[in-house]
This record gives C-alpha cells, sequence and structure tokens, in this order.
C-alpha cells in the first residue's frame, strides 16, 4: 500500500501557489488564522525592524537553507585552472619545455635547473560562493542582533517556552552558518558589495540545487531586509502560519490549488480574481466568463445555496448549513439567472481505513441533500472525494468521483468535465 502523502508535500504545494500569486507584492491573504488583512500600521515602529528580522530569519525558505549548509559544505561549487609553475625543485604537471629552455638560457649554467611546468589549482572564487558568503555574512549579523535581543526577554513570561525554543533555534543557526564561513575553500571568497541580476543569473543556472535557491533567498533577503517589503512580509508571516495547520487542512489547501491550477491551464486569458483562503471569503477565486461567473470557495458554500432536501430536519436538531457543508465547492452563476454547483470533499486517509468508509457514507448524504443544486448539463460527478492514498485507480459512479491527491490526471478530467458543461 502506498503511504500517505507528507505535509511537507501539501506545504509545498501551497507555497509554489502563493509564491506565484503573491510574492512579492500582491495581496492574496491565507485567512485560515485570520480572514483580516495584514496591517503593518498597527505595530509599534520601534518594533518593526525586528519583526522583519524575525519572520525573515523562521521563514521555511531561511529554514530550510540553514539545515542545508552541512551537504553544502561539502558540495561547495569549484572550477580549476592552469598556473604556470617555475620549480628547481619538484617537478609537478607537464613540462613546457619551450618556456623551460628559454628560462635555462637566462639563467646561466651555475645555477640549478629550472622547469616551467603548468599545473592544475582548484578555485572556489566563483560567484555561486560569492553570493553564498555574501548570504551567511547577512545571516550572521542577523543573528547576532537578533541573540542580543534575545537575552533581553524576560523567560518568566507565558512564552517561555516558545521563546526557549527560538533561542535554541538562534543558536544552532549561528553555528552552522559560522562553521560555513570559516570553511578553508571559502576563506579566500570576496562577498561583492553589490548583488547584480548578472551574478543572479549564472547563479541560477547552476545545475546545484542548493545553489539555484541561493538566488531566490536573496531575492527574500532583498525585499525584507533590504526593502523591508511590507507584502514580503505578509506572505513570510502566512508562511508561519501554515507550519502550524494540521495535515488535514493542508490537504484541503493542497487539492483546492492544484483545482485551480488544472483550471487556468485550461482557461489561461480568462479574467480571475482571488479572495481569501477563508470561511469568512465567498469565494478563493471567481473566474469571470461571457455567460456568467464560475467560483472556487474553501469551507463556504456558495451564497446562492439557501435550502436543502434536509435542512427542515437538520435545523430542529441544530445543525446548520455551516456545520454539514463540503470542504471545496465549485459554483456556476449564469448572467441567465443559471446557478449550480460541484462539491469536493478532502479527507486525509487511506482506502483502507474506517474513516475513509464514513467519509464516503457522508458524500452520499451530500449527493441527496444538495441534490436541488447540482448541473443537469454536465456529465460531471456530482461530488468528488479526494483522500490521501490506497486507491488502486480512481473510481467514478457518475455521481460520485473517487481520486487520490496525487492523481493529477483524474484532477484534470475532474475539471475539464466541469468545464466541458458551463454555457459556451
Amino acid at each position: 500500500m502506498k503511504k500517505m502523502q507528507n505535509r511537507d508535500v501539501f506545504l509545498q504545494k501551497i507555497r509554489d501557489f502563493l509564491l506565484l500569486n503573491t510574492y512579492p507584492s500582491s495581496y492574496l491573504v491565507l485567512g485560515m488564522i485570520t480572514s483580516q488583512r495584514f496591517n503593518l500600521s498597527e505595530i509599534d515602529a520601534k518594533l518593526r525592524p525586528t519583526l522583519f528580522h524575525i519572520q525573515f530569519l523562521i521563514n521555511p525558505r531561511v529554514v530550510s537553507f540553514i539545515r542545508s549548509l552541512p551537504e553544502l559544505r561539502q558540495k561547495l561549487a569549484k572550477s580549476s585552472n592552469l598556473e604556470e609553475e617555475v620549480t628547481s625543485g619538484v617537478v609537478r604537471g607537464p613540462i613546457n619545455w619551450g618556456k623551460t629552455i628559454s628560462l635555462r638560457l637566462t639563467q646561466g649554467s651555475l645555477q640549478m635547473p629550472i622547469y616551467s611546468t603548468k599545473i592544475r589549482n582548484k578555485t572556489f572564487e566563483l560567484p555561486h560562493n560569492k553570493l553564498l558568503v555574501f548570504l551567511l555574512n547577512a545571516l550572521n549579523k542577523l543573528l547576532i542582533e537578533t541573540k542580543i535581543e534575545l537575552d533581553e526577554i524576560d523567560n518568566t513570561d507565558v512564552l517561555a517556552n516558545e521563546s526557549l525554543k527560538f533561542k535554541d533555534y538562534i543558536t544552532f543557526s549561528s553555528y552552522q552558518v559560522k562553521k560555513t564561513l570559516q570553511s578553508p575553500y571559502l576563506e579566500n571568497v570576496m562577498a561583492p558589495q553589490v548583488i547584480n541580476q548578472k551574478l543572479l543569473d549564472v547563479v541560477e543556472s547552476s545545475r546545484n540545487e542548493h545553489y539555484v535557491n541561493l538566488s531566490e533567498l536573496y531575492r527574500f533577503y532583498e525585499f525584507m531586509i533590504i526593502q523591508k517589503d511590507e507584502g514580503t512580509l505578509e506572505e513570510s508571516i502566512i508562511q508561519s502560519y501554515l507550519e502550524r495547520i494540521k495535515e488535514e487542512d493542508l490537504m484541503e489547501m493542497a487539492v483546492a490549488v492544484n483545482i485551480i491550477l488544472s483550471i487556468n491551464s485550461q482557461l489561461p486569458t480568462v479574467i480571475r480574481k482571488y479572495g481569501l483562503f477563508s470561511s469568512n471569503s465567498d469565494y478563493l477565486i471567481t473566474w469571470e466568463l461571457p455567460k456568467g461567473n464560475l467560483s472556487l470557495s474553501l469551507y463556504n458554500l456558495p451564497p446562492f445555496i439557501d435550502s436543502t432536501v434536509y435542512k427542515s430536519l437538520l435545523d430542529k436538531l441544530g445543525v446548520t448549513l455551516k456545520m454539514r457543508m463540503p470542504d471545496i465547492s465549485l459554483s456556476w452563476e449564469g448572467h441567465d439567472g443559471s446557478k449550480w454547483v460541484h462539491f469536493v470533499e478532502v479527507k486525509y486517509t487511506n482506502a483502507s481505513s474506517e474513516y475513509f468508509r464514513a467519509s464516503l457514507y457522508k458524500v452520499m448524504g451530500y449527493v441527496k441533500d444538495f441534490e436541488d443544486w447540482y448541473s443537469r448539463e454536465t456529465v460531471a460527478p456530482k461530488i468528488t472525494l479526494v483522500i490521501s492514498s490506497g486507491l488502486k485507480r480512481a473510481v467514478n459512479d457518475g455521481e460520485i468521483y473517487v481520486i487520490e491527491y496525487a492523481d493529477n490526471e483524474s484532477i484534470r478530467k475532474m475539471t475539464e468535465d466541469i468545464l466541458n458543461g458551463l454555457p459556451s
């Protein structure tokens, strides 16, 4: 049986999406923790530089870089060049006899015989390592400043444990950064005063993934530390929220991203508007089509659904509409008054679990309860159930589609069927 998807898979999917759609200056805000827009003006002006510094240091890009330093030290970029050596001792490398004879003729006969040779020397003085040393120096400076600030924190407060964990991270990071800077291979590498685009282009073309990531890390440093860009600070805070979200919520968000990307690829020229990853938002994204709008909502029903088959019974039992809605809604509102919805339910489970079977019955209940709101103009199933693992193949009975998270082909098929049902 295939393993359950690792949370890092979901995090990467969401981060990549946020990077493409928000980095560095637009305003798609992830509202899982807060649906309010980040407002820097609410923070004491004296604390803002510290906020930028700390958010930079705890950002996943920087944490990943710090953790990669031991491996990077073993894989530093290097090149080699031929240098001429004139010696009367041990001969290293091939002898250049033409130059050797010429030197001996000018030497006279009383000296030891000399040789002109060409030797190959390794050099680490490359753009890749210049950028690395620049970032290591910058990080070292930030870590020293942050450690001074942390030493002033009173550990008797309620945040003592979190403060201690952060101090441990700063100590570990300082050790790794200093150890890398002390590498004998980097001691002669001079960091440039200014990083230009030409240097970044060279680094980005590297076949070493560690160096490719360096160029992105520099851009993040530039926006956060040099420019103090508020949009980038907002994006960093969002990512720190992601680290605290449980796997099922992350999977729901990652599935929403997969669906968005699939539809975007099929509607490349259509105007789209982004909202919030939040139950307080009517939509996460809306595609504005000639005959109406297609919207995707996360943790929310489309506004036009005000009643269902079992609404009366469930209201009497205190089960509100919000409490019995699927995770993701893809809804259509046509200019002709047409309205319909397709649901996606996401469960972080495998196909052999009791939780999966309970989820399947839950989805069957959605089919009946919302039966007045499904499209009759499409071959797309009414509800798609996405699980983490354990299926031999996707299953489609016409009303319910059951697929795995990593099954991009089935996601594509589901979105194609939905789009094919839209008025042409």
